[in-house]
């Protein structure tokens, strides 16, 4: 039978730079090494299948801007992202850090919030996927400060989405008003010359 056809486009290449977007997880990938309920190091090997780095345990992400919060160009445009976890030296283990990037997004997740380092609970990663959060993006860089290809998001930049419905609730409210007092103010400019006559001693109204 035959086979359809792609354009096999790289969505993590693309550089955008958004000072404020609203921008949602659409799916992650946890790279825990090879105990998936004990996170430690792992190597990372190239395309040949050799040892190229060790890596910290991480969970990738592919990350959405739903709303760029201007023209739209860049809406539902795609990046990869990965969020490291931290070593503990009290616990010995490798676990979300109060100051990280993985931290942040997690106090802007709506059940964990931003008290949660107060009381730690266990987390779970699946949560992450279809969160939605507001942050901006930047360019990617490598440890030394190097610039590379594609976006990641600005981490201290991360936040909760607001709840604006009540600002909404406030400016129809003030719509309203506004509607309102125009149109008893064209009511009473139409009973002021209600009666009146023009020149020839035809009514205006």
């Amino acid at each position: 039978m035959p086979l359809g056809s792609f354009a096999d486009t790289k969505i993590e290449s693309e550089i955008i730079v958004l000072n404020r977007a609203l921008l949602a997880i659409e799916e992650i990938t946890c790279n825990f090494g090879g105990a998936p309920d004990n996170p430690a190091p792992y190597s990372v090997t190239n395309k040949k299948g050799e040892f190229a780095f060790t890596s910290d345990p991480n969970i990738n992400a592919v990350v959405r801007i739903v709303d760029d919060y201007a023209n739209g160009d860049h809406d539902d445009k795609k990046f990869f992202d990965k969020f490291y976890l931290k070593f503990n030296k009290d616990t010995g283990a490798w676990q979300i850090g109060e100051n990280s990037k993985l931290a942040m997004l997690l106090k802007a997740h709506p059940k964990y919030g931003p008290k949660h380092f107060e009381n730690p609970k266990p987390v779970d990663e699946k949560d992450f996927e279809g969160m939605q959060f507001e942050a901006g993006t930047e360019q990617r860089e490598d440890k030394a400060g190097k610039k590379l290809d594609g976006t990641r998001i600005a981490w201290k930049t991360i936040g909760q989405v607001p709840d604006r419905s009540k600002k909404k609730k406030v400016q129809q409210e003030m719509d309203e008003e506004v509607e309102a007092q125009l149109t008893a103010a064209e009511v009473a400019e139409m009973e002021k010359h209600l009666g009146e006559q023009d020149a020839n001693g035809k009514d205006v109204a």
